[in-house]
């Protein structure tokens, strides 16, 4: 073991025998990324599919439709683990722009989904 790896073994240590004399509970930091972080905050609800428009900007142009597939099966067995992220539309019209999980989103068209849940990010 190297040194720094054994100075934070020992700091760990004496921080969690602290913990249980004194009765304060030690947190972890947030190890994620800032955009993870504060997507988290955000409330979630459910909103209809035919509400939502690609955004022109992904980089992404390309899709498989054989891994769509394979996300709509997948969604389909186990649900949707990371809700889309979206934000108002910026031309003015009623609906919303996808900021993140184009895919989530076409998956769920395939699947037959009339709703997905979201973060909205404003």
């Amino acid at each position: 073991m190297k040194a720094n790896a054994t100075v934070s073994v020992r700091r760990n240590a004496v921080q969690n025998k602290k913990a249980r004399t004194t009765g304060k509970v030690r947190t972890k930091k947030h190890t994620g990324s800032p955009l993870s972080q504060a997507s988290a905050d955000l409330p979630e609800q459910q909103i209809a599919l035919d509400s939502i428009v690609p955004n022109d900007f992904n980089p992404r142009r390309n899709f498989s439709e054989q891994s769509l597939r394979e996300l709509a099966d997948n969604m389909t067995r186990v649900g949707l683990i990371h809700a889309v992220t979206l934000r108002p539309r910026s031309d003015g019209q009623e609906g919303y722009s996808l900021v993140c999980g184009e895919r989530r989103f076409r998956a769920a068209r395939l699947a037959g989904w009339e709703t997905i849940r979201l973060r909205s990010a404003r």
